[in-house]
């Protein structure tokens, strides 16, 4: 597993559930709140949960003509 995935999982199941649920309402619809273009090819992808900020940075993927895969790594 990644350590962007190890970070979140270690986190209490509030945090964890704010995340996901996030991560959900970022991949229904564009919230600039959520998920926003730092540059060309970075994206933030953020969680404020009680004051606590969680970051993860974002790069697209289009080598699969069919689906985008978007890579996450984390900030800290």
């Amino acid at each position: 597993m990644g350590e962007a995935f190890e970070f979140v999982r270690k986190q209490d199941l509030k945090v964890r559930k704010k995340i996901l649920q996030n991560f959900i309402r970022a991949e229904l619809q564009m919230d600039s709140k959520l998920f926003k273009k730092i540059n060309w090819n970075i994206w933030e992808f953020r969680t404020i949960y009680y004051g606590t900020q969680y970051r993860f940075l974002a790069f697209w993927s289009t080598a699969d003509k069919k689906r985008t895969l978007v890579i996450t790594t984390l900030i800290i």
